[in-house]
């Protein structure tokens, strides 16, 4: 090789060394502009999803104390109007709710209501289709809670170190439905005897009596009349709409009233029963079905309403036919059962049997005050629906 070819070669390896220099040089600079903008990113999103957490956090703490609020005044006013059916008395009712709420805090801090935020009115509805409609007004049958004063509660993330507050508005309304009540009577011949008689005293009784005939003043029937007709009396002074019919039974059953709010029509056909007793044996069963009968009557019941089958009875069954089978059928239709026995030696374990299978309570009342309290206890048992 010579002089010149080695000095020529010597420039290329001189001139690649270069280059390739150079390009390392590159791109160890855009690498590390690279690191540069990703910190810069990294400056800005990290302080993005700090906020965006706290503000999930705050929502999510906002809706929890929207949610209890909404469950303690549900209790409240279901409290308030369950009072208000039984006792017509609305600083009772104020007083039962606040005690509910003091018993169901939001977020574990006391909510306090005035007698401002209770709202008493009357709930109607006229179609099964339609919705309940509220009204202030007399006679309430209803109770409204107006959650608008109540707490105010510290935000669960204070955005940029700020404490802040907020408060959750929410109201309610609660009502005991309307209801529509089957009497179902017992008129056989042991109804003509004294409550404290035996079957074996009424049987030796039962041969000087000749029916029909006027029911003896002191008999099973007398008192049993006069308990409805107290009930009829308290039923009146209701706030709800209370539809009732009468059955009564002996040998077989008879629909007397269909349902009506007209409670004097029932009073009359009692009167007429007492004036001219017809007696016979007692079918139960008979009554129990024809009481059911009496609750699907198109034109008068109402679908929404809380059904319910009241059986007054001295609890002696004579007829061949299962009473608690015809129980059963009549509660599949969702009717109610209970019932009243009124003599010493009643079939306690039949008429609890009956009463059970009507999801009902058998009470055992052989005077009219005792009557009266079973049926105030009855009353107490219905159910209280949110409406609103």
């Amino acid at each position: 090789m010579t002089g010149s070819e080695i000095n020529r070669t010597a420039r290329k390896l001189s001139m690649g060394i270069r280059i390739t220099s150079s390009k390392h040089r590159r791109g160890n600079g855009g690498s590390n502009r690279r690191s540069g903008a990703m910190l810069v990113f990294l400056a800005i999103l990290l302080p993005t999803i700090l906020v965006l957490c706290a503000y999930v956090i705050n929502v999510s703490y906002m809706e929890l104390a929207r949610t209890e609020l909404q469950i303690s005044i549900d209790l409240a006013s279901r409290a308030a109007a369950r009072t208000l059916a039984i006792s017509e008395n609305q600083s009772q009712a104020i007083d039962d709710a606040q005690r509910v709420l003091d018993a169901n805090p939001c977020l574990n801090k006391k909510i306090e209501l005035t007698s401002q935020d209770f709202i008493f009115g009357v709930a109607t509805r006229y179609r099964e289709e339609d919705r309940y409609t509220f009204r202030s007004g007399t006679f309430p049958n209803a109770v409204k809670l107006e959650g608008q004063r109540t707490i105010d509660l510290p935000i669960a993330f204070p955005m940029a170190g700020i404490p802040l507050s907020f408060r959750p508005l929410k109201s309610t309304t609660a009502a005991q439905p309307d209801l529509d009540i089957a009497i179902v009577l017992d008129r056989s011949t042991s109804m003509t005897f004294s409550s404290v008689e035996t079957s074996n005293e009424s049987v030796k009784r039962a041969k000087s009596v000749i029916p029909p005939a006027p029911a003896p003043a002191n008999s099973r029937w007398s008192r049993m009349n006069d308990a409805i007709a107290n009930i009829l009396s308290e039923m009146s002074k209701s706030s709800r709409e209370e539809t009732v019919s009468l059955t009564t039974f002996s040998d077989n059953a008879s629909l007397d009233v269909p349902l009506t709010t007209q409670y004097q029509d029932i009073r009359y056909a009692l009167s007429q029963h007492s004036m001219s007793f017809p007696g016979g044996k007692s079918n139960v069963t008979s009554g129990i079905s024809q009481g059911g009968v009496s609750l699907g009557q198109k034109k008068a019941a109402k679908p929404w309403a809380t059904r319910l089958l009241l059986l007054v009875s001295d609890g002696l069954s004579t007829s061949s036919d299962d009473p608690v089978l015809a129980a059963k059928i009549v509660a599949s239709e969702g009717i109610m059962i209970f019932t009243i026995t009124c003599s010493s030696d009643a079939n306690v374990g039949l008429m609890s049997r009956i009463a059970s299978e009507g999801k009902g309570k058998h009470f055992h009342s052989p005077t009219a005050a005792e009557f009266l309290d079973a049926f105030s206890e009855i009353s107490r048992s219905m159910p209280t629906i949110i409406i609103q």
